[in-house]
């Protein structure tokens, strides 16, 4: 919480730490996907059982309900990704975020209407807005800019083991509980990720109280609100005054850039590219979760279980996010990222020779979803880095572009709106195609695509590995 008092708060050196922020962030995000996949198991029993939604009318419904979450995110995304921008600390917007989860939670096991499962639906894509935005904001704000990689990829893990867990655990607590049995494990998830929260000291509040343990003084940078590294003065080669916003500020101006930031952030290719991966990951994932229960139920004669169960092959290298997000750190983006989308566009279009109901067919279904699964995750670790390293680099290139803060949650909105985008568009454009054009021709859609995103990717993202300079810098952090 943010203390203003002269006295140094308990624990401040743990409560203020990379690891705990990246904890309290990761279980964050976890609860958020795991409410999501946990209630839409009991949709249906809750629209025909508790809401008065007759039998035949429950698929339309059901698809309202996921129209209002998708627009709820897509709205919200920006106006809180602005709102987070322009405030002192991050945990006001990101508490409120969690709050409206709880509300969702509740309408949810209360409802006794469509209106109310409808309200309690876009509160949930309002949770999911801003714990995402402000999330992701928050870990840039206070994790070390070499290390972003690998903080990103345990907030992929977090996601993942949210998506696998909240199906199987709505359905088991259904069946043993009854419907309000299913409320009780989010309720107390949502509890203590708030206390959580409140506990957790941003940066920026605790240098107020740094007397110097929470911090080491020869360190090469120093992470403050925005995200961005400031000078030290034992460092020969960082500027000699660092980075003053006001100074920055001027020479914005004087530069002749008075536009908005987020058309800043527009006008960036990395960034854009970065908007592009990140609506692709979401577009194949789609793809792929709209198109695989119905292919194994037809070919291989899989009761709805067995294709519930082949998504673990595309869901278990998820959990490999934090060692992932750590290597690419190491190796840098460029070479990674445009790697990844040429391995899962041949992935996807090898998906064709996978015709017939024999065990080959089928090992060669679970391999080629295995490497999806372990490629798509470096790709959506690269596009949530490289949002990062774009407005870093448009720092760099134009000091001062962005006034004195920069607009990093608001960058984070258009990440989130690129993937919701990619969510919507991913299962209503491969239902159509492999309606129209068959199983081949989907696979050959969904391959071109991301062969078509890797040019870009080879072209703006960042560069292909760090710079021999950037790497010591980053070991003698770590010693120090």
């Amino acid at each position: 919480m943010a203390e203003t008092t002269s006295k140094k708060p308990w624990l401040l050196s743990v409560r203020s730490s990379e690891r705990f922020i990246i904890i309290v962030v990761t279980m964050a995000m976890t609860t958020d996907v795991l409410l999501y996949s946990l209630i839409i198991p009991i949709i249906p029993k809750s629209l025909v059982a508790h809401a008065g939604v007759p039998e035949k009318d429950a698929q339309y419904w059901i698809s309202v309900l996921l129209a209002v979450y998708a627009c709820a995110l897509l709205v919200g995304s920006p106006v809180i990704g602005y709102a987070a921008d322009h405030v002192r600390s991050r945990q006001l917007p990101f508490v409120l975020g969690l709050a409206a989860l709880a509300v969702s939670t509740g309408l949810f096991a209360l409802a006794n209407s469509p209106g109310t499962l409808v309200i309690a639906r876009a509160c949930q894509g309002l949770s999911a807005a801003t714990v995402w935005v402000v999330g992701l904001a928050m870990l840039v704000d206070n994790v070390a800019p070499e290390r972003m990689g690998e903080a990103m990829g345990n907030t992929s893990t977090g996601m993942t083991l949210g998506s696998l867990l909240g199906p199987m655990l709505g359905g088991v607590t259904y069946d043993e509980f009854g419907y309000y049995g299913v409320f009780i494990l989010p309720s107390v998830m949502i509890i203590l990720e708030i206390v959580l929260r409140l506990t957790m000291i941003e940066k920026s509040t605790a240098k107020e109280w740094d007397d110097g343990s929470t911090a080491p003084k020869n360190t090469s940078y120093e992470t403050f609100a925005d995200g961005f590294p400031r000078a030290d003065p034992q460092n020969e080669q960082s500027p000699l005054l660092g980075r003053s916003s006001t100074s920055s500020s001027s020479e914005g101006i004087r530069n002749g850039s008075k536009k908005a930031p987020i058309l800043q952030l527009l006008s960036s290719a990395r960034l854009l590219t970065s908007l592009l991966v990140t609506a692709t990951v979401g577009f194949t994932l789609g793809v792929v979760e709209t198109t695989i229960p119905l292919f194994v139920m037809e070919n291989f004669q899989w009761s709805s279980k067995g294709a519930g169960l082949i998504f673990l092959a595309l869901s278990i290298p998820s959990l490999t996010g934090g060692w992932v997000g750590r290597a690419l750190d190491r190796i840098g983006t460029r070479g990674a990222g445009f790697g990844s989308l040429v391995v899962t566009g041949t992935a996807l279009f090898s998906l064709r020779f996978v015709q017939h109901d024999s065990d080959p067919d089928k090992a060669l279904l679970v391999g080629l979803l295995v490497v999806i699964g372990f490629t798509v995750l470096m790709i959506q670790i690269i596009s949530m880095t490289e949002v990062f390293q774009a407005i870093q680099a448009c720092e760099e290139k134009s000091p001062g572009i962005f006034g004195d803060k920069s607009p990093m949650a608001q960058a984070y909105a258009l990440f989130n709106m690129a993937t919701a985008t990619g969510q919507l568009t991913g299962p209503l454009v491969g239902g159509l195609v492999r309606i129209h054009a068959g199983w081949a021709g989907m696979t050959l859609t969904s391959a071109i695509l991301c062969f078509l995103v890797a040019v870009p990717v080879a072209r703006y993202t960042g560069s292909p590995r760090p710079k021999k300079g950037d790497e010591q810098s980053t070991t003698g952090h770590i010693e120090a």
